[in-house]
């Protein structure tokens, strides 16, 4: 059910996509009738999907049905009113790019904090020799693990004004 208009959209698609190769003037009005297009098909696809799903018994029909008209409405209005939809299609592409760019550098700067105030992970102790088998302090690395541990507040790093907590687990080998 969910792929049965694959082969319709798909030439669609493809027809849309010859179009705006042969036809660059004018795009975003193009590119505005052309998903208004897309939409309301899709809408009416959708709208068929819910007359099936009712009969399936499927309960949650009818949210399929509002939503499939819902969009036909926005494909009929991207259609008839291409001009002012390019415009709005023009401020949403601008109002995503910019909160991207906004997101993308509050990420690598919050990033580079956690990195530039991140303890090291390493717990170095010394191995000796039983029977042949390297083994290591049982009680050396304990105090090792202690000792790291009252230099951690997060495992991805904190600033220096904020605080946290981070407790360790230690796991080893069954006892013999």
């Amino acid at each position: 059910m969910a792929f049965q208009f694959d082969l319709e959209f798909g030439i669609l698609m493809i027809i849309l996509g010859v179009i705006v190769l042969f036809n660059p003037k004018n795009l975003m009005v193009f590119i505005c009738i052309a998903l208004g297009i897309s939409i309301l098909l899709d809408g009416l696809f959708k709208i068929r999907i819910a007359m099936d799903s009712r009969q399936f018994g499927i309960k949650s029909w009818w949210l399929i049905l509002s939503l499939a008209i819902v969009t036909r409405v926005i494909g009929v209005f991207l259609i008839f009113e291409s001009v002012i939809g390019s415009h709005v299609l023009s401020v949403l592409l601008g109002l995503t790019l910019l909160s991207e760019g906004i997101l993308n550098l509050y990420t690598a700067i919050s990033t580079v904090l956690i990195v530039k105030n991140q303890a090291p992970d390493v717990i170095e102790v010394e191995a000796f020799e039983i029977d042949g088998k390297e083994r290591y302090g049982l009680t050396t690395r304990l105090r090792s693990t202690i000792d790291v541990s009252h230099r951690y507040k997060s495992f991805a790093g904190a600033s220096e004004d904020m605080d946290g907590q981070v407790k360790f687990i230690y796991r080893t080998d069954a006892v013999e």
